[in-house]
């Protein structure tokens, strides 16, 4: 008498279908994935620009009591920084005095954010230092925060770039 017995499992051919699959679908969704990663860069990078702005000029909807609670450091020095540095660094500038609500009252933003994701410095352009840029224009109520981008490299169109008239 036989026995009837039936094989459990898959083929070979079945099995090597299906590794073909998987790898067709990797190859199709893995560069949506890489580019995702570029992409969390530029907005991360966008974030900070405006962030470094807010340090700079201050947030105009943090009021208390009808007086800016965030003046920034326009508002705290009664003029723009020299270098991103002044922003997160005191150094040689007058300290906070409370009765004249003036001087230095930061940090305004960590030294860190003085960087793009990419490792690249954020250019800070006032009418005091030229841009290499002929599209970057500044004045004495003026700024313009560029980050070199993806490619690391100044006046292209991968540039990110803020510039702000007050």
């Amino acid at each position: 008498m036989m026995e009837n017995t039936k094989a459990k499992g898959f083929t070979l051919i079945e099995l090597v279908i299906i590794v073909v699959l998987l790898g067709v679908l990797a190859a199709v969704a893995l560069p949506r994935f890489i580019d995702l990663g570029g992409q969390a860069k530029i907005n991360v990078t966008k974030e900070r620009l405006e962030n470094i702005k807010r340090a700079i000029l201050g947030d105009p909807s943090a009021v208390s009591g009808g007086t800016p609670s965030a003046p920034g450091y326009w508002g705290n020095m009664g003029r723009l920084p020299s270098t991103l540095s002044e922003l997160s660094t005191q150094g040689g500038q007058p300290a906070w005095n409370k009765y004249t609500r003036k001087g230095w009252n930061g940090p305004y933003i960590e030294s860190s954010q003085s960087n793009d994701p990419w490792g690249n410095a954020i250019c800070f352009r006032t009418a005091a230092c030229s841009s290499p840029c002929p599209a970057v224009t500044t004045s004495s109520r003026s700024f313009t925060l560029q980050s070199a981008g993806p490619d690391g490299v100044l006046c292209n169109s991968d540039d990110l770039t803020v510039s702000v008239s007050f």
